[in-house]
């Protein structure tokens, strides 16, 4: 018996969070973290277990352990089901991964497989409860505490469990429990959480495919979590939908969001010192940036984004990217929700005013793309 749903874009969104957590620890001690794999390796889980996700775990590991040719077989099927419609750049890599296994450096390995473990205690935890005397609940319990404290060793993991960042990393979290587009019905009902993963991935996979974005390290680095945390202010604010927005005016809703960041989220960051990373994602979120001698320049044009700023020192991040996920993940949303026959004069409006605002635009080629749905 589950208190609530469980969803696969939730558990990812929250393991990317306490991934990030527990990398910046390792940065803090001055180690190096090789974050393209953290990211691609998150990526590639994901995609990974959407296509295997009526397996369940110890079953899956059980068909590695004995049958190691089926198991070959199933990544194989993995890797052919995504190469076609990947980027070419990250098609080797996947391949890497998924099937030969000799992609992940050790450090980026175990911070993620440390936080696939942490978040899949915190959703047991929630079972627990509801389950107390349930069948195998102990030794399961059992079981995922002792996968976690396999990883003690890593930089960040007391720190996790003994300072703020828990309470961070506890709230993200409970973004899962925030459902998208106020009490609009859709089928499937989205999270705020989920929402910003798919944001995350999909200004990912735009800064790669799209050819008029040079891509530095940080830059691709920023662009991901950018979109992963965009929407953080609403773990203290919810999410205000548009026509409220509309009333109200979006920059009183900035302004506001802005205090109960800084008074509610910010003092949590203080173990790693992340605040000022965290507002360089979560203000002016939509806004292309680079850090030029510790000033912030905002509405920074593509042109010198490429031209000027396109190396790690400025800290460059496509804000106009990243909108333009956000706005994809709404439009599927919505266009996913109609498809199956949950229709809103909402969703139907914001589908049509999607593909109108943004028909013209050849960013990521992104008017085409609404195109692809029709």
């Amino acid at each position: 018996m589950r208190p609530c749903e469980f969803v696969e874009m939730d558990k990812h969104a929250h393991k990317m969070i306490v991934a990030f957590i527990i990398a910046k620890a390792h940065e803090e001690k001055g180690l190096l973290i090789n974050w393209t794999h953290i990211i691609n390796g998150g990526v590639f889980e994901l995609l990974r277990r959407i296509n295997l996700t009526d397996i369940k775990a110890p079953f899956y590991i059980d068909i590695k352990k004995r049958y190691p040719e089926e198991y070959k077989k199933l990544n194989n099927n993995v890797y052919d089901t995504y190469a076609p419609i990947l980027p070419d750049s990250l098609v080797e890599d996947f391949k890497k991964y998924i099937i030969d296994a000799t992609y992940m450096d050790d450090l980026s390995n175990d911070i993620l497989k440390f936080s696939h473990n942490y978040t899949s205690k915190w959703e047991f935890d929630k079972i627990k409860t509801t389950n107390p005397d349930g069948y195998r609940v102990n030794e399961i319990n059992t079981e995922l505490e002792d996968k976690i404290n396999s990883y003690n060793k890593l930089e960040g993991v007391s720190l996790l469990f003994t300072s703020k960042l828990k309470d961070f990393s506890d709230l993200c979290g409970q973004m899962r429990f925030q459902v998208r587009w106020g009490h609009i019905p859709r089928i499937p009902n989205t999270s705020v959480l989920g929402h910003m993963l798919s944001v995350a991935i999909y200004s990912y996979l735009f800064s790669i495919a799209e050819p008029t974005i040079s891509k530095c390290n940080k830059r691709l680095y920023n662009n991901f979590f950018g979109g992963l945390f965009h929407d953080l202010p609403e773990a203290v604010t919810r999410d205000i939908i548009s026509p409220v927005k509309g009333v109200i005016g979006d920059d009183q809703i900035k302004n506001l969001e802005n205090v109960y960041v800084e008074r509610e989220i910010f003092p949590m960051l203080d173990p790693l010192r992340l605040k000022n990373e965290i507002k360089y994602f979560t203000q002016d979120e939509f806004s292309n940036k680079v850090i030029n001698n510790g000033d912030i320049l905002q509405k920074v044009s593509f042109e010198d984004m490429n031209k000027k700023y396109n190396s790690d020192k400025f800290s460059p991040i496509d804000g106009e990217v990243i909108r333009l996920a956000d706005k994809l993940s709404a439009f599927i949303e919505a266009y996913e929700s109609n498809k199956y026959g949950i229709k809103s004069d909402t969703t139907t409006r914001a589908i049509l005013d999607m593909k109108e605002q943004y028909n013209e635009t050849k960013l990521c080629d992104f008017g085409l793309l609404f195109k692809d749905f029709d």
